[in-house]
């Protein structure tokens, strides 16, 4: 397959010199045709190396998908061995206008096959983004079909989350438990990678880290989440 591709790309590359060189105007000095058409030959080439780049990328994730490789991601990096965070009570918002009630997150986690933490904040502008919060959404949605669950937490103080303008917009349900970050995360893992958001961790039911994001989501880290949640003993 890759071989085909570049097969295509040589001879979009070809086609582009001809289509360049045969479009230049009697008027038009040579050595300017030719420039023109070596540009539009580059500029195809990038394209189709671009498109096999992503093409290959994708056969990598699907492979690791289904198990036919190594889980080797690129945007998640494992935990350290034998860390894990406790999952304490916290209040749990569940709808607009809810002003919320204290639930055990530990019970949210409990029969699943594992859980995704994410930790946000209001003056966190990497997190409340329409792309981010989208992508959280959507998350929510792909980790139910696999027995898996979001924890969407707020670590500002209840009264601001509650009455941030924005709060329409928030992926909802989510939970809030003020510096729940600087609570919830093992000093070591603290002193060792930071507490910087939006900070996503990939969590066996005991609350082990098998997986950290420090950063947004894109759609690759998206792809190796929910791959990450349907591993076993990682």
């Amino acid at each position: 397959m890759a071989q085909t591709r570049r097969d295509f790309g040589l001879t979009l590359a070809g086609t582009a010199a001809l289509l360049g060189a045969g479009t230049a105007r009697a008027d038009e000095p040579e050595g300017a045709a030719l420039d023109d058409a070596r540009r539009k030959a580059e500029a195809l080439q990038a394209r189709v190396e671009a498109l096999e780049a992503e093409a290959s990328d994708r056969e990598a994730l699907l492979a690791m998908a289904v198990g036919a490789a190594p889980f080797k991601p690129k945007t998640l990096a494992p935990g350290a061995p034998g860390e894990r965070l406790a999952l304490p009570s916290a209040t749990r918002i569940s709808a607009r206008g809810d002003r919320g009630r204290k639930a055990k997150m530990a019970d949210a986690v409990a029969g699943r096959s594992a859980a995704v933490l994410v930790f946000w904040a209001t003056w966190c502008k990497p997190c409340t983004s329409d792309a981010e919060l989208k992508y959280v959404a959507d998350l929510s949605a792909r980790l139910e079909s696999r027995n898996a669950t979001l924890l969407n937490l707020s670590t500002d103080a209840l009264p601001t989350v509650l009455a941030d303008p924005r709060a329409p917009k928030w992926v909802y349900p989510y939970w809030q438990l003020e510096d729940g970050h600087l609570e919830l995360l093992p000093r070591a893992f603290i002193e060792r990678r930071g507490v910087g958001l939006p900070l996503i961790l990939v969590l066996a039911p005991d609350g082990t880290i098998r997986w950290v994001r420090d950063g947004a989501l894109d759609e690759r880290v998206m792809a190796e989440l929910v791959i990450a949640v349907g591993l076993r003993g990682t």
